[in-house]
């Protein structure tokens, strides 16, 4: 029997309760599930000074894991996206990138913005 594979993406800057509860639901709906962090650092830089420190890879890879450490079948890893084109241009190299990190077929793939979903 074959297991069904899906991912959800987000930047999770700050994580809460919104990326929490669509992290949850689509976990619900497969056998595993990849939570791929977007990283980007622009973004960070373009933040506000107090704000940058607390926006960091580490950070935010570790608020993920910790959130769902007790579900075995959620993957949290990440693609830094630093390099591409911003969004919609970059939206192919990013596409690539993500499909690129995870190491089996995707059955699904979850968001929460239908406008988000024309390049899968």
């Amino acid at each position: 029997m074959s297991s069904k594979v899906g991912v959800i993406t987000g930047k999770f800057a700050p994580l809460h309760s919104g990326h929490i509860y669509a992290i949850t639901e689509a976990a619900t709906q497969v056998d595993k599930l990849y939570v791929v962090l977007s990283y980007d650092q622009k973004f960070v830089d373009g933040l506000e000074p107090r704000l940058r420190g607390k926006m960091t890879l580490k950070k935010r890879l570790l608020w993920l894991k910790r959130t769902f450490s007790n579900l075995d079948h959620i993957k949290i890893i990440f693609v830094d996206e630093t390099d591409f084109k911003s969004y919609p241009e970059g939206v192919e190299e990013w596409t690539a990138a993500v499909k690129g990190i995870i190491p089996e077929n995707l059955d699904v793939w979850f968001s929460s913005e239908p406008e988000y979903t024309w390049w899968i």
